[in-house]
């Protein structure tokens, strides 16, 4: 059965640095966002990497592929772990001496062309993603207490953190909220902050936050971690 494709998948390469990096589109394939074949992106993906090691106007001339960023795709990550994250390094590994002093960084490798190739963790989908279930109402629960977003909120305001419009901010939802980086940078700090807080400074919410502060501060500590090492 043949019919259009509803989404395009890209490949592109780009240097390795900071600033000063144009990605350029090397594969491109037609798909559809919906019970589209992971065996599509597999195959794009390993063919591309595959096609730059051998050939002589990629690898030889250009340098190796570092790191494949996935930008939160699913399907691109799944593969991601499949491909580059089926071993445990060793100390024996290229890579070992570095990757060991990154926190949150796996130690994990492929095998053949991707045994040098790391999957990039995309540091602000991270952030976007904790920040968005931490909002809701699922909230998130670490040991005793579930901690729901209407709840960080409130204790966010009564302790007098952030001004009304930047919480209101930071806990907006909806596709264009989620997107939002610096919402996400703010409300892990503001979260952080949080842990850090006497109990007494909570104006109308003390019991509240007596009652979770060993949650929160749990809470506190990987969002301050989030912030200063994602």
């Amino acid at each position: 059965k043949i019919h259009y494709a509803t989404e395009l998948t890209n490949v592109a390469i780009a240097r390795n640095r900071e600033t000063g990096y144009a990605p350029v589109v090397v594969a491109t394939s037609g798909g559809c966002l919906v019970n589209d074949p992971i065996e599509r992106t597999r195959s794009l993906l390993s063919t591309v990497i595959k096609i730059w090691k051998n050939d002589k106007r990629g690898e030889d001339k250009r340098g190796i592929i570092s790191t494949i960023q996935p930008d939160s795709a699913s399907q691109f990550i799944s593969v991601g772990y499949e491909l580059f994250m089926s071993n445990e390094m060793d100390s024996t590994h290229p890579l070992y001496s570095i990757f060991k002093r990154l926190p949150f960084f796996g130690l994990h490798c492929g095998d053949g062309d991707f045994e040098l190739i790391a999957l990039g963790a995309d540091s602000k989908h991270v952030l976007k993603r904790t920040r968005a279930r931490l909002i809701t109402a699922l909230g998130t629960q670490l040991t005793s207490a579930k901690i729901m977003g209407e709840t960080l909120k409130q204790l966010i305001l009564d302790c007098g953190l952030e001004t009304l419009p930047k919480v209101q901010q930071v806990f907006g939802q909806g596709y264009a909220d989620a997107m939002n980086v610096p919402a996400a940078v703010l409300f892990m700090k503001l979260v952080a902050k949080l842990g850090e807080i006497d109990p007494s400074s909570c104006r109308t919410r003390r019991a509240t936050y007596e009652s979770m502060a060993r949650d929160i501060k749990h809470l506190a500590t990987i969002c301050d971690l989030m912030v200063r090492y994602v």
